[in-house]
């Protein structure tokens, strides 16, 4: 084992220190604190999301302030780097573009001028070019894949019961849900009125969540379309004629105006 004699200190970056963030990280923070009030809590947590993504990219630039961040070869070196991430990255090219504009938005906040931000932007957008990644849509279900989900169904919605193992109440025998858990009637009907409602309208899964009793009459579903309208649209769908008893089972616990 050989002796350091270099006792000089290690040279850290301006803006960055070991024992906390950096001042760029630190400003994109508190600037999504201040703006938090006026965000929904899913907006509020995708801009968080998207400062852990970009941000260690960022930083492994050798960026650490905002100041740092509008010089043309931290650009042009952030747009290598990010180019290499979104390569050999899991996250989706769409993903990608959804983060790095919404980081362009907390710098936005954190004051950086309009014409920084367009170059910003343009780097980011140049960066996924480079990457070239294609974006591939999802695939479509078959009706194979759909009649295997139906006979899932039946067989929970046939399940034998079985005392539970302190015996307070039963179970499905021989199921198991999630993370291995022993599922009750009530959990299998709930499960299985969310999954008929879904696929038989398409609607957000909160949608479904906020349906009141009285919310459905016969095989038609009357649900509130949230997203994207600040005031709240009307919204009608009709259950399947197939999948109606997955729903009834949950209908017939509830009433009026019960969730």
């Amino acid at each position: 084992m050989t002796e350091d004699t270099d006792s000089r200190p290690l040279a850290v970056p301006d803006g960055w220190s070991s024992w906390v963030e950096s001042e760029l990280g630190r400003a994109l923070s508190e600037g999504l604190e201040r703006d938090r009030v006026g965000m929904s809590h899913s907006t509020f947590k995708t801009h968080r999301q998207a400062i852990a993504a970009v941000l260690p990219v960022v930083e492994g630039t050798g960026i650490y302030t905002l100041d740092q961040l509008v010089e043309t070869e931290s650009l042009l070196e952030l747009r290598s780097n990010l180019t290499e991430a979104m390569t050999e990255g899991s996250l989706a090219p769409s993903t990608w573009g959804t983060y790095t504009e919404r980081f362009a938005k907390r710098c936005a906040t954190a004051g950086m001028s309009e014409a920084d931000l367009s170059r910003l932007r343009g780097t980011f957008k140049q960066a996924r070019k480079d990457a070239g990644r294609p974006i591939e849509p999802e695939p479509e279900m078959t009706m194979q894949q759909l009649a295997e989900i139906v006979r899932v169904m039946d067989a929970w919605l046939e399940s034998p019961l079985t005392p539970s193992g302190n015996g307070r109440h039963d179970v499905l025998l021989g199921i198991s849900g999630y993370r291995g858990r022993a599922v009750t009637p009530l959990r299998r009907d709930r499960s299985l009125a969310f999954i008929a409602l879904m696929m038989s309208g398409a609607p957000r899964a909160d949608s479904v969540f906020s349906l009141r009793r009285c919310d459905v009459r016969g095989r038609t579903v009357q649900h509130l379309v949230k997203k994207g309208n600040i005031d709240p649209l009307l919204a009608t769908f009709t259950i399947h004629h197939d999948l109606v008893r997955f729903v009834q089972p949950m209908l017939d616990r509830t009433e009026g105006e019960n969730p």
